[in-house]
């Protein structure tokens, strides 16, 4: 547990580039709600079709808000900015062998994989959360409901649609939690590639497993064509539910976030055996 609270800290503290995007994505889940209603609020009137209903305008179904096109720009830059240099700055001199010995290599790699994927999932559902709660008090939940609404409501045989009868809220609240855990699963994936190349430089550090990883998101989409049910970037997008013909289930969910957790698990176990190299 020390070792883990230690990494921690260290991603906290010393990763001046993760604590930058994550600034910027705060003020982008407050800022996004605030400045969509003032867009938007000066188009309703009696006969307009739009709606100030909240549902509408939290972050992940806001698809034309300028907040998530930012987003979509970084997806893939945040898991390598959340993994950062934890391991590579270690091994660039002696750390790294120093740390093993004392650690264990087993409790080395778990406590390094353990402190990335939390602080990445924590960080990001608590932002994604702070948009909700800022977009529900900005908007109207109970603004009139338009054609524009009903198109953002998920068909019956959506994995959400239970939830959004319930409460609206409590699917973004479920959306939130996906899309945090997948950029845990994407920094846990740069993590395992940085193990397995073990780059000497920051540029290499950085730019390597960003590039791994979008020719693998490529790669992904182009398999996974005919099968978007099963494809991570949709399954986490909202407007899918309501936009796409084929329905994704639950199982359909757990089938992507669970290949996409293997694959992950598979690089981080490779960097371990490479690791033995060091001792």
């Amino acid at each position: 547990m020390a070792y883990l609270i230690s990494d921690m800290r260290k991603l906290l503290r010393k990763n001046w580039l993760f604590q930058a995007v994550v600034l910027v994505m705060l003020v982008i889940m407050i800022a996004d709600p605030i400045s969509a209603y003032f867009m938007n609020v000066q188009y309703i009137d009696g006969d307009s079709d739009m709606s100030l209903n909240a549902f509408q305008y939290w972050f992940f179904l806001n698809t034309s808000g300028w907040g998530i096109m930012i987003y979509n720009v970084l997806v893939f830059v945040i898991p390598v900015l959340a993994a950062g240099m934890l391991f590579v700055g270690e091994d660039r001199g002696s750390a790294l062998t120093l740390l093993i010995i004392r650690k264990g290599r087993g409790s080395y790699y778990l406590a390094k994989a353990a402190a990335v994927g939390l602080v990445t999932f924590v960080i990001f559902a608590l932002l994604f959360l702070l948009n909700i709660a800022v977009t529900y008090l900005v908007f109207p939940a109970d603004a009139p409901l338009t054609e524009q609404y009903f198109y953002r409501v998920p068909k019956e045989t959506m994995f959400c649609y239970s939830l959004y009868c319930l409460n609206p809220v409590y699917e973004a609240l479920l959306y939130a939690f996906l899309n945090a855990l997948k950029l845990a699963l994407y920094a846990l994936f740069v993590l395992g590639v940085q193990e397995i190349a073990r780059p000497k430089s920051t540029l290499a550090a950085l730019l390597l497993p960003y590039a791994v990883l979008r020719l693998g998101s490529y790669a992904a989409n182009l398999l996974l064509r005919g099968h978007m049910d099963i494809n991570i970037t949709i399954v986490t997008q909202p407007m899918a539910a309501s936009a796409l013909t084929a329905a994704i289930s639950a199982q359909d969910v757990l089938l992507a976030f669970g290949s996409l957790a293997l694959v992950s698990a598979a690089l981080l176990a490779v960097g371990y055996w490479r690791g033995r190299e060091i001792l």
